[in-house]
C-alpha cells in the first residue's frame, strides 16, 4: 500500500516556479515528491485535513552524474488524476493510495 500526506504550504521549484500545492508519497519506506499541475493542482489545493485523496500518478526517474563522478537518482510521481472525498471522523490524516 502507498500512503501519502499533503504538505500544507506550496514550495518553490528549482526553476523559480511555484506550484499551488504538492504532496509526498511514501512507497515501501521511500518518499516521492508529487507535483500537480492544472486541474489536479486545483483539487489538491482544496484538500485540507478532513479529506481523503485517491491519486493516480506516474513515476518518473531522473538520473545524473555530478562532476565528482557520483551518480544521483530522483524519482518523481506526477499526479494524473485526483479523487477527493470527505474523511470519516477519527481517521488518520494520511490518505490511502491504491497504486502508482
Amino acid at each position: 500500500m502507498i500512503s501519502g500526506r499533503l504538505k500544507e504550504q506550496p514550495r518553490p521549484w528549482e526553476r523559480g516556479r511555484r506550484f499551488q500545492t504538492d504532496a509526498t508519497l511514501t512507497v515501501e519506506g521511500k518518499s516521492f515528491d508529487v507535483f500537480a499541475e492544472g486541474d489536479p493542482a486545483k483539487r489538491l489545493a482544496e484538500c485540507l485535513p478532513g479529506w481523503l485523496l485517491r491519486l493516480t500518478c506516474a513515476l518518473q526517474s531522473h538520473r545524473w552524474t555530478t562532476t565528482d563522478g557520483k551518480e544521483h537518482q530522483k524519482l518523481t510521481a506526477l499526479v494524473e488524476t485526483v479523487e477527493v472525498r470527505r474523511r470519516p471522523l477519527g481517521k488518520k490524516k494520511w490518505c490511502e493510495v491504491p497504486s502508482c
